[in-house]
């Protein structure tokens, strides 16, 4: 398999989980936003730490799903998946049950083409060194 298609797939994977794993964190970090403001009086104005928080993880939130949305289409780009169907199922990342179908589809496929290729898979996707081994050992079969 082509060198350059599998980087190009472990780059997309890797934005991809590692948007996953941005949006959870500020999912964590939204639920537990009341607790990490100061105590606030029932009456009168809140405290400008509250307002930042209350303005800046949403906003934060919101340019994260975006960026996860550019990652599902980069890597169904990648795979070679019809471009327009792509776009078009990639809001469905907001919804979160078939948001977790569509990851697990796309993640799966792209673990298909590194196991077609026999490039070990890890927790965030392929590493550099299994890329340059894999790299190594097919530029060893070409001057074979």
């Amino acid at each position: 398999m082509d060198i350059g298609k599998l980087r190009r797939v472990a780059s997309a994977q890797q934005f991809l989980l590692f948007a996953i794993l941005s949006q959870v964190g500020f999912v964590c970090l939204a639920s537990n936003i009341r607790d990490m403001a100061p105590h606030q009086p029932p009456f009168g104005p809140p405290d400008a730490q509250v307002v930042v928080l209350n303005l800046l993880v949403p906003l934060s939130m919101l340019v994260v799903v975006v960026l996860t949305m550019v990652a599902v289409v980069r890597l169904g780009w990648t795979l070679g998946h019809n471009k327009v169907l792509v776009v078009l199922f990639s809001p469905i990342y907001c919804s979160p049950l078939l948001g977790l179908v569509l990851l697990a589809v796309l993640n799966a496929r792209a673990n298909k083409v590194f196991r077609e290729a026999r490039v070990k898979v890890g927790l965030l996707g392929v590493s550099k060194a299994s890329l340059d081994a894999y790299e190594s050992e097919t530029m060893g079969e070409v001057f074979d």
